[in-house]
This record gives C-alpha cells, structure tokens and sequence, in this order.
C-alpha cells in the first residue's frame, strides 16, 4: 500500500509504454474517472475516452441483462464494439446513447491502433478487465460520492442516486471485488471534485 499525490504526466508516460493503450479506469459513480480520463487524454496523443455512460441501455430494453452485472448498461455491445477492436489494433465504431432523448444517437469513430480510454462503473467487469492494457479504479467515501452526483445531476436525481445507481454500484464491488484486481487503485476524496488523485495500491510492478 502506498500514500502519494498522483502525477498525471508520470502516470501517463507509463502507460504509453506498453505496446498497445487500452485503459479501463472503473469506480463508484462521482469518484473522479471522467475527470482522470480527461487529464490523462490531454497527456496522451491522440487518445479517445469512450464513457461507459455511452452504452446506457434505453427504457425500453431495461429488463432485457437482467441478473447480469450492470444491467441497465450495455456492456455485451461495449464489449464487441470497442474493447474487442481496440484490443486487436482495429477501427472502433459504435453509437452513442442520448441521455435527453432516450436513445442511441450518432457514430462514433476511433481509428485503428488509436489509443483508447474507457471510463465508466462497470468498465473492469469480470469478462471485460483482462483487455486493458492498464486498469484503474477509483475510490471516495459515500457521502462525498453523493454530494458529487446531486451536485452535478440536481436534487431531483436523489432517489435515482439512493435508491438504484448506488445500490448496484454496491453490489458489483462486493461481487466481482474490481478494486483487488484493478493496477492501480486511486483515491479522489481530497481533490475538488475529483481533480487531485491519491495513490493508494499500485499492483503494475
């Protein structure tokens, strides 16, 4: 276990040199992985951040993944569409689901043997997490969590957070345990929503 502030730069320079990037940095909702996610793209070249939030299923296919691991996202289609190609150096292709309208929206290209960023709960799923090149997970107390999303989604998304996001979000960590396996486990609980990152389990070496 360690206790250091996070250098992004550092932490990016280790990641390029692997031979192909395929980042998955996964975590509770409002626990920093958009925010790292974008900090790290501006340190990469020509990095592409896929969000998880991407493959929300709509309302009208919930109930079809029931039992599954995040079901009300997705995840076969993240799976065949972006992690497979990514991982194989191929063009990626997928399209984008609206949150305002409730369904799939535009084309997304990513060119082939393009560096890929995908952030998102769920990300290093048990069938998903041995793709990346590096994965991540990132951490901070519940209450800050839910501060964060009320912040960011309104009052009015509360029951949402409460009662079904974060109950599920529960249930895939204490599950599948992503945190044990993740390289890299990161705390966000000190920075202003999310933009300082402590490191507290580095397993790359």
């Amino acid at each position: 276990m360690m206790d250091h502030s996070l250098s992004i730069p550092s932490l990016a320079q280790r990641i390029t040199e692997a031979d192909r990037v395929l980042v998955g940095i996964d975590g509770a909702g409002a626990t920093g992985k958009s925010t790292l996610a974008a900090l790290l793209a501006e340190q990469i070249p020509d990095a592409h951040v896929v969000h998880v939030d991407d493959f929300y299923l709509p309302t009208v296919r919930h109930g079809e993944l029931e039992g599954a691991v995040g079901a009300l996202f997705d995840l076969p289609r993240l799976r065949t569409e972006v992690l497979q190609p990514a991982r194989e150096g191929r063009a990626i292709q997928y399209r984008r689901y609206d949150w305002p309208t409730d369904a799939l929206a535009e084309l997304i290209e990513i060119p082939a043997g393009a560096p890929v960023i995908v952030e998102g709960v769920y990300c290093l799923d048990d069938v998903m997490r041995d793709a990346y090149s590096c994965s991540i997970w990132c951490h901070a107390p519940y209450e800050l969590r839910l501060s964060r999303g009320l912040d960011r989604d309104g009052e009015d998304a509360r029951e949402q957070w409460v009662e079904v996001w974060m109950p599920l979000e529960e249930q895939y960590a204490q599950l599948q345990h992503p945190d044990d396996n993740a390289d890299l486990v990161l705390d966000s609980a000190h920075g202003l929503s999310g933009t300082v990152f402590t490191v507290v389990a580095d397993r790359r070496d």
